[in-house]
């Protein structure tokens, strides 16, 4: 009989570093929580030239599963469960039978429709607006250009359209949507809000540069000022791509922010998401978890 298995594999800036049963890691602390979470049968290959490889064995089914998926979703990763089919006396992989793919974006809509069951739950949020939950869709463009030169670009993190028609199908009375527009020009670099814990980890760092085939060189590029941050070998999360924190706490009130900006033009024309300390804290007070890590920016 064939076993079946799952193979957890990641997008790496823009690049498919997976391979069965194993995901290609760059930041220790990441191995460590995975290690918690998926047990002893999850084991530390030899580093390679950009990271760590990290081998699952978990059956399917296996509750770790779930722990292992919101510890990579918790740092902002996509991840990709597959159903793999493998021959009982053989590693090669010879059959898929199903894939489906999942990101964090994704996790977070579906997370707000299961919360948005009522609208009382939805009134907790805002009990000074009648239960009205705001998203607040801001259309002002940045004015110049983030320019990546022929640089993979890491855009997991990245809002698209997904939440906002996943809460429109839902026909969800509270929520309403609102359009607003920022003049201002976005700040430095080191006002970042992305990375995990909404912690500050700016300014500097460097971007890599490539060759003509596309592959990384060993030398560090120039500073990237505020296209990133360099994070323990591990390529680049996106830093201040809209707007700082002052800058959208000038916004009207709201609890979900959308922006239209094309971020990373153009390589990643996607969406970023916003989201309030305080939607997040009721997130949090109905239990709502993976929720909590899906906003790529944390006001």
């Amino acid at each position: 009989m064939p076993q079946v298995v799952h193979e957890l594999s990641i997008h790496d800036n823009g690049q498919h570093w997976g391979s069965m049963g194993s995901v290609y890691i760059d930041s220790p602390l990441l191995i460590e929580e995975l290690e918690d979470a998926g047990g002893e049968e999850v084991t530390r290959l030899p580093r390679g030239n950009r990271g760590r490889w990290v081998q699952f064995c978990l059956p399917e089914g296996d509750q770790r599963w779930e722990s292992i998926f919101q510890v990579l979703s918790g740092y902002g990763m996509t991840w990709y469960p597959h159903y793999i089919v493998r021959r009982e006396n053989h590693d090669k992989e010879f059959a898929i039978t199903r894939r489906r793919t999942y990101s964090r974006n994704e996790i977070c809509a579906a997370e707000l429709l299961r919360l948005a069951g009522s609208e009382r739950k939805f009134a907790e949020f805002a009990p000074d607006r009648s239960g009205e939950v705001y998203v607040v869709e801001v259309s002002q463009r940045l004015k110049n250009k983030i320019d990546f030169g022929r640089s993979y670009y890491h855009v997991s993190v990245l809002m698209s359209e997904k939440l906002k028609t996943a809460l429109k199908a839902a026909r969800l009375a509270a929520v309403k949507f609102k359009e607003a527009s920022y003049e201002k020009p976005r700040r430095p670099g080191f006002k970042s809000l992305w990375q995990f814990g909404s912690t500050v980890r700016m300014p500097a760092c460097k971007t890599r540069r490539q060759d003509t085939h596309g592959g990384f060189v060993t030398e560090d590029g120039p500073p990237a000022g505020n296209l990133g941050y360099y994070w323990d070998d591990a390529g680049f999360q996106p830093a201040e791509l809209v707007y700082s924190r002052a800058d959208v706490e000038q916004l009207p009130h709201f609890d979900i922010a959308m922006t239209q900006e094309f971020v990373g033009e153009p390589f990643a024309p996607y969406r970023e998401i916003i989201v309030t300390q305080r939607f997040r804290e009721a997130m949090e007070k109905h239990g709502v978890k993976t929720a909590l890590w899906a906003p790529v920016r944390l006001v």
